[in-house]
């Protein structure tokens, strides 16, 4: 009996011709919609991650719902990002919804404004070509997550503070600025807007 990790049933998928295939149907720019069958359950992002540091693009996955979306990107970032940094194929980021349940209930989740900034910030990176990653960027998400409007990004560098570690800065003068952006000061931090 052979012993087999991730990584070694990842290979077996990057070498199948439907990789391949795929691939070049992926880099005709007359194509617009590819259907994939016979893909289930966690083969879906096992097949993915063996094929996505060729593509070397960055691959957005619309997945139904918030459900979903989330067993997705755990199974693709438990794939295409393990622990041993030589054997990472992709970077892994979840956009979701910045609200708790349905956007009508407005209940804002802070988490999730994170992730949705992190996501937005790598995306910027990139647009400016400033990356220093030399792995594909993979971004899942769901329909009510892309729904949402985002904060254009003149406007995020506007109300942008930028301290670097070692940095001598003003505290007066950074807290003024923090103020003026909207956050607020309190005792002990636990979520986004506070400091």
């Amino acid at each position: 009996m052979i012993a087999m990790n991730i990584q070694d049933i990842q290979k077996l998928y990057g070498v199948l011709p439907q990789g391949n295939a795929l691939i070049k149907t992926m880099e005709e720019k007359s194509v617009r919609t590819i259907f994939l069958q016979g893909l289930l359950a966690s083969a879906t992002p096992m097949f993915f991650a063996s094929i996505v540091k060729r593509l070397q693009k960055t691959v957005l996955f619309v997945l139904n719902d918030n459900d979903e979306a989330g067993y997705f990107y755990n199974d693709l970032k438990t794939i295409a990002m393990p622990d041993d940094a030589n054997e990472q194929t992709a970077e892994v980021l979840f956009f979701p919804s910045s609200y708790r349940r349905a956007v009508k209930y407005g209940q804002r989740d802070a988490g999730n404004e994170i992730l949705r900034t992190e996501v937005l910030s790598r995306l910027s990176v990139i647009n400016e070509e400033k990356t220093t990653s030399s792995l594909p960027l993979c971004i899942v998400t769901e329909p009510s997550a892309l729904a949402e409007l985002v904060v254009a990004k003149h406007k995020l560098d506007e109300h942008t503070l930028s301290i670097s570690v070692g940095q001598t800065i003003d505290l007066t003068e950074t807290e003024k600025t923090l103020r003026s952006y909207g956050f607020q000061q309190v005792d002990y931090v636990y979520e986004p807007g506070q400091f």
